[in-house]
């Protein structure tokens, strides 16, 4: 069924150092969307969660046009992407069968092709689209740059469930029962409750998203602890032996 809407949902917590670089991708994809779109480019809207935030992130969000603005206090990414997802199904007023919802995180820089990729595999069938992420080698120690080539050398499109390259069809959205109040691995029990109701999950290749390689967790178990805490260098290691 033809997409005729599109949002895309970022939560953010205090991320004011890298916000303005993922909405100025977001745009980029949204600008070759259109200039791409074989039939008329659907309706596309930004929504912007800000949960928890002390810094000037909500200021820097403002600054750039279109974008939605939701301020929150939760403290907890499962909820911040479910108010956000909400308020994109409201507000696109179109059916949810033909609604995608685009997720990123707001440390994160999706390629110019992400929306229009994500909508050519939605026309073709899929209900939800699983994209990969890659960090920033610039954050990494050589070591862990090591690693991570080793891996992305024979990493297939089933991989990891990432947040931050996560899109799906609104009424899927809500047959699943959506986001749940978590604070960490929100989008990997999303996925799963999508298998569960056997809706058409595809995973992607060709559309990773690149996101920030920094140390500091912004939730205990997010991707810093999978890059920096010996689980990335392990799994590096069991590729070694495996291979």
């Amino acid at each position: 069924m033809t997409i005729e809407a599109l949002a895309v949902v970022i939560p953010a917590r205090n991320e004011s150092a890298l916000i303005a670089r993922c909405l100025h991708s977001v745009q980029r994809a949204i600008d070759h969307l259109r200039a791409h779109s074989p039939a008329p480019a659907p309706s596309v809207s930004v929504v912007v969660v800000l949960d928890s935030c002390s810094d000037n992130t909500a200021e820097l969000v403002r600054s750039f046009g279109g974008v939605e603005v939701i301020e929150i206090d939760a403290a907890s990414v499962g909820v911040a992407r479910s108010v956000g997802v909400a308020s994109a199904l409201t507000g696109s007023g179109m059916d949810p069968r033909r609604t995608w919802v685009a997720n990123t995180d707001a440390d994160s820089t999706v390629p110019p092709q992400w929306l229009a990729e994500q909508l050519r595999l939605a026309d073709a069938g899929a209900d939800v689209v699983v994209g990969t992420v890659s960090p920033e080698l610039t954050d990494l120690s050589d070591d862990l740059v090591t690693a991570w080539t080793r891996l992305r050398a024979r990493r297939s499109a089933a991989g990891h469930v990432h947040g931050a390259n996560l899109g799906f069809r609104g009424s899927s959205y809500l047959s699943s029962g959506g986001f749940r109040p978590e604070a960490v691995h929100e989008d990997v029990n999303l996925v799963a409750r999508f298998t569960a109701i056997s809706a058409a999950v595809c995973n992607s290749l060709d559309i990773d998203v690149e996101t920030s390689g920094r140390r500091a967790n912004r939730v205990p178990g997010g991707y810093a602890s999978y890059l920096h805490d010996g689980i990335l260098l392990g799994a590096s290691l069991s590729d070694d032996l495996t291979g």
